[in-house]
């Protein structure tokens, strides 16, 4: 039996399903022949594909009439109907790159419209496949997913080209299958159990062979509620973390667009201790934790409890290079835009989603919210509207989020290491996955709960 969880908390039958069917296309962007059981290497379908018409589904980039809400709740199910129809008959027709590039343009404009808008952001520039292909960096693939007519469209670039993969499974069975195993990970089920839940899961959402050592995921808005850190591969005996480092994206190309130099400097940092920002829930290590934080470097600048005020937050954050936050953050599944980072004891409102959206944050080459569910939010979208994504709209390119609630002693014992490697010239995603993995083989904190929760998110360049 697994150690339980620590009492302290910063938040407010097993079936394995079908394996995934697979095409391929090369650097050209043609289908290779032979390969996988998808469409193009089927008897009988040779020739018809070519015949169908693939009707071109655009939306505007230049559309940014102010609409009411409701307005734009009936644009935004009209533009995504539009966009999952073109999705299908594209991959109908062989037109792989096609598809792939109409769901990573819809992801970047639902992420400008939601929370770049009232900065005026425009649309990034198209991404084609072989762009990415070629920029990619050695053993890095990109792994883009949509959930299309009850099945799960998986696309992997690497610099071979694309391949295209398909899992029948509908929206609700696998939210229904996430949150099964993030429930057996907060409440320490038996090792066993969150295993094998983990395992099913994986099969679906990765697909096997993928020769890489980094993954950058830029899921559809259902997939963010998987617990990506803590898949487990059962024929390899291993978590997905030990075998690749992972990175999600809320869009490729805005990430793309926005991504820094991982050596952009890290000397000032702004440290949040909202450690009793809650008065029925004091963080004892979370003030330690900031304690750390500051020591690591040059210039740091700590705001403690009640003297870390928006007006102060705001003032403050557009001069650092790392912004982290020791806390409570409180998400807001309804309206993600109020998602907010507590900042004191007489602070209840703290800072909103949407109020860091709309700060000039692209100075900062790190966030990290070390607090519960800070990459939760509403999935009723295309792209997840968080308080991790906030910042990445802001202009961040790297932030380190949460899936689920984080536990105060280990979190202050993860980000004690983090910092220690990152200061030493290591990458950030590679940091946390060092220190997640430290925890996973210490005897005190190698229970999923205390490691897994944490996620990077965003794109730097090596």
């Amino acid at each position: 039996v697994t150690p339980a969880l620590g009492r302290f908390f910063r938040d407010d039958e097993d079936q394995v399903p079908e394996r995934p069917s697979e095409t391929s296309s090369g650097g050209d962007g043609k289908p290779e022949s032979g390969t996988g059981s998808g469409r193009d290497g089927d008897e009988g379908d040779s020739g018809r594909t070519s015949e169908l018409p693939v009707p071109k589904v655009s939306i505007s980039d230049a559309q940014r009439t102010p609409m009411r809400s409701d307005e734009r709740r009936t644009f935004a199910t009209v533009a995504a109907s539009l966009v999952d129809e073109g999705i299908r008959l594209d991959l109908d027709a062989g037109n792989d790159e096609s598809a792939f590039d109409l769901a990573e343009r819809e992801r970047a404009r639902v992420l400008v419209e939601e929370f770049s808008k009232a900065r005026n952001e425009p649309l990034p520039a198209r991404l084609p496949v072989k762009e990415i292909a070629a920029n990619l960096p050695e053993r890095t693939a990109v792994i883009a997913q949509s959930l299309n007519a009850n099945q799960l469209i998986t696309w992997v670039i690497q610099h071979s080209g694309l391949r295209t993969y398909r899992a029948p499974i509908s929206a609700a069975k696998l939210t229904n299958d996430a949150q099964e195993l993030i429930t057996l990970v907060a409440t320490d089920s038996a090792l066993a159990a969150i295993r094998r839940r983990a395992d099913a899961l994986r099969a679906v959402v990765l697909p096997d062979g993928i020769n890489a050592d980094r993954l950058i995921i830029a899921p559809d808005a259902e997939l963010y509620g998987i617990p990506w850190t803590v898949l487990y591969n059962a024929k390899a005996r291993k978590y997905v973390i030990q075998q690749y480092e992972i990175t999600i994206v809320p869009s490729l190309a805005f990430c793309w667009d926005h991504a820094g130099p991982q050596d952009r400097g890290l000397r000032a940092a702004l440290i949040v201790d909202a450690s009793q920002s809650r008065e029925d829930h004091i963080l004892p290590s979370a003030r330690a934790e900031a304690d750390v934080v500051a020591s690591v470097f040059p210039q740091p600048h700590l705001l403690r409890n009640g003297r870390g005020t928006r007006e102060q937050f705001r003032r403050s954050i557009v001069a650092a290079d790392v912004f982290h936050y020791a806390g409570h953050a409180v998400a807001n599944v309804m309206r993600p835009e109020r998602s907010r980072l507590l900042m004191g004891a007489d602070d209840s409102e703290g800072v909103t989603a949407e109020e860091i959206a709309k700060l000039p944050l692209s100075g900062l080459s790190l966030v990290v919210l070390a607090a519960c569910r800070t990459s939760s939010g509403n999935t009723n979208s295309d792209v997840l509207l968080t308080l991790s994504t906030a910042f990445i709209s802001a202009g961040v390119p790297t932030v380190i989020a949460t899936w689920a609630d984080a536990d105060d002693a280990s979190t202050a014992e993860l980000f004690a290491s983090f910092y220690g490697l990152l200061r030493s010239g290591v990458p950030a995603a590679a940091a946390l996955r060092q220190s997640q993995l430290r925890l996973l083989e210490s005897r005190q904190f190698s229970a999923p709960g205390y490691w897994a929760p944490f996620i990077v998110m965003g794109y730097s360049r090596a």
